[in-house]
């Protein structure tokens, strides 16, 4: 039987934030209990197009399907009218190989999914009053960041950097299109956020240089680093990954293509230093915000496993909703 394949509007569709915040959640058990197999990502740079493209899989021991994705981010599309992420996801049965389903999802899935895991890691590291945020970047990741947030915090007010003026704008028209009451402010210099009184920052930029100072990071900070995904990348200033209680989405991977990256290669911090895995401290093995002055820092990288939970979960709920397996 060929497989069934999916279009993004109807994959949109059948997402429900809470439901995508539980199945990355448990994603991450799954990986830090050693029961995934996940090979190494692949990058392809394309330095000419500003262009990049990920490829990553996965299985779960005992699940019923793997999955391989395909993700780019080609970003001089945007002023060509088209979006700068792409891709497609396969589902295959585990147990004969066949595929399954096709996820023409552009790479919204993996913005769904990378959101969501920001969701999950700021659940256990963030202080659980936490009001204000910190958004540096303004594009998809950069809004979803903030949707999946607001499932779990009472935010209140939303400060927003970005590379153009009018690109804050945009941003925060989104925002406002969904009917968010919290309060939004531009700000035109990231320095003028070292003396805002925030609680969450997240960095969401495919940036190659660091966009944030230690200086911005006070006492009670939770940082999701998000833009950090492939070696060369950085947002953060290394002082700030060493200073701070660092949990990854996967050390090993964080090691090479993540935040943490910058902080081994420059010396200023050693790999036993990082406080553990985010799946470590779901699963309760290991604690997660242990007070209201702690710094942490989600180092976030991508994981197979949770491209495998949100397209396993897309092609379920389509079955159910179908009554086709």
């Amino acid at each position: 039987m060929n497989p069934l394949i999916l279009e993004k509007e109807e994959i949109i569709n059948l997402l429900d934030f809470s439901e995508i915040i539980n199945v990355v959640e448990k994603s991450f058990v799954d990986f830090s209990a050693g029961k995934a197999l996940m090979p190494v990502p692949q990058d392809i740079i394309f330095e000419e197009f500003k262009g990049e493209t990920h490829v990553k899989s996965a299985y779960v021991k005992g699940g019923k399907y793997y999955c391989i994705k395909i993700a780019s981010g080609f970003y001089n599309n945007p002023p060509i009218g088209l979006n700068s992420s792409q891709g497609m996801m396969i589902l295959f049965e585990a147990k004969t190989g066949i595929p399954k389903c096709i996820l023409l999802e552009e790479g919204a899935l993996t913005d769904y999914r990378t959101a969501a895991a920001g969701a999950v890691a700021a659940k256990y590291l963030a202080n659980k009053d936490s009001e204000n945020i910190l958004v540096v970047g303004t594009g998809n990741q950069a809004k979803l960041q903030v949707e999946f947030l607001l499932k779990i915090f009472p935010i209140k007010n939303i400060f927003v950097w970005g590379r153009s003026e009018g690109k804050a704008r945009t941003y925060c028209d989104y925002i406002l299109n969904k009917q968010i009451s919290a309060n939004l402010q531009i700000i035109n210099k990231i320095e003028e956020a070292e003396n805002l009184d925030l609680d969450i920052i997240i960095t969401a930029t495919p940036s190659r240089m660091p966009l944030v100072s230690s200086k911005l990071i006070k006492k009670g900070n939770h940082v999701n680093a998000i833009g950090a995904d492939m070696p060369g990348k950085q947002e953060l200033d290394e002082r700030i990954i060493r200073n701070a209680k660092v949990v990854t989405d996967s050390t090993a991977q964080c090691a090479k293509s993540g935040e943490l990256q910058h902080s081994l290669k420059s010396g200023i911090m050693k790999l036993d230093k990082v406080y553990g895995e985010l799946g470590e401290i779901i699963s309760k093995k290991k604690i997660g915000r242990e007070n209201l002055d702690e710094i942490t820092v989600f180092d976030s990288t991508g994981l197979g496993v949770q491209d495998l939970a949100i397209a396993n979960y897309v092609f379920d709920k389509y079955c159910d909703m179908e009554k086709i397996k």
